[in-house]
């Protein structure tokens, strides 16, 4: 998947709370600041509430490549990524401090590449794993525990999931990528409901609990009230990542960054820095 010419990234938003923010693609932290996670090389933007933008992070080992964004309460910022090792491949979860201090969050998540992640107000994060064991093992949504020491099997009944979305009663909203459609996940991991959808390039939750669906294809970005009722939200955008500040705009990425007030009131927040 590329924007422009170089960006390769996954997003998902949850609604903000006062404990954490989280997201995938694009992030704000608890200061109102919008955090933006390129490719080639894997580098992460910081906005100030203004749009002044500077590099706040740059992968430096040759072919690491990160995969979602999610900021908790503290302002941390976590990615996921791959490693060889001589068993196959695993995902690990890196973690930089609010002065980019970068350390191993999570050495071993399992095995597996990370599609994405996202946090809850609690401070557990969701990892989105797919197989690449032959023959070809059983997908994964992995739950990490606050400070990285305790993890386990969230479910595996979700095929390639690829974003996510949480709300503010702890629901997770899964996108998977082979069955195009999205799934709504108790706390418990028991399936709520589903929708089918086209081609999906991000998902984002508000505060109300109203999930905002990319798709690009299309140009628009379509809103699903927590009754399950459909509308069209935006339309004659270009929506690839998205992600909501506490005051419920929406900023979509495209060629540039864009904001959304609650009521479609569209204004431009900043250019897009990857180049």
């Amino acid at each position: 998947m590329n924007i422009g010419k170089y960006v390769l990234v996954f997003l998902l938003t949850v609604g903000i709370t006062s404990k954490a923010i989280a997201a995938a693609g694009m992030a704000f932290d608890p200061g109102g600041n919008l955090y933006l996670l390129g490719a080639n090389p894997s580098t992460i933007f910081k906005f100030s509430p203004e749009g002044v933008v500077k590099k706040f992070a740059e992968a430096t080992t040759p072919g690491e490549d990160w995969e979602g964004i999610a900021i908790d309460g503290q302002g941390n910022v976590f990615v996921a990524t791959d490693m060889e090792e001589k068993r196959g491949v695993i995902t690990r979860i890196l973690k930089f401090t609010l002065a980019g201090k970068r350390s191993v969050y999570v050495a071993n998540v399992a095995a597996g590449q990370p599609k994405t992640l996202t946090i809850d107000r609690d401070g557990n994060l969701f990892v989105g794993l797919i197989s690449v064991a032959k023959p070809r093992g059983s997908d994964a949504i992995y739950k990490v525990a606050p400070g990285g020491k305790r993890k386990s099997v969230f479910t595996t009944e979700m095929n390639d999931p690829t974003f996510f979305a949480l709300d503010n009663a702890g629901n997770l909203y899964v996108y998977q990528g082979n069955g195009r459609k999205i799934s709504k996940l108790a706390p418990n991991a028991a399936e709520i409901s589903s929708v089918a959808v086209g081609d999906v390039y991000d998902l984002a939750c508000d505060a109300n609990g109203n999930l905002f669906v990319a798709l690009p294809h299309t140009n628009e970005i379509k809103k699903i009230a927590p009754d399950g009722s459909e509308t069209v939200f935006a339309t004659g955008v270009d929506p690839w990542f998205l992600a909501i500040d506490k005051t419920g705009n929406i900023f979509i990425l495209g060629n540039g960054i864009e904001e959304l007030s609650p009521d479609g009131k569209r204004t431009t927040f900043a250019a897009n820095p990857i180049k």
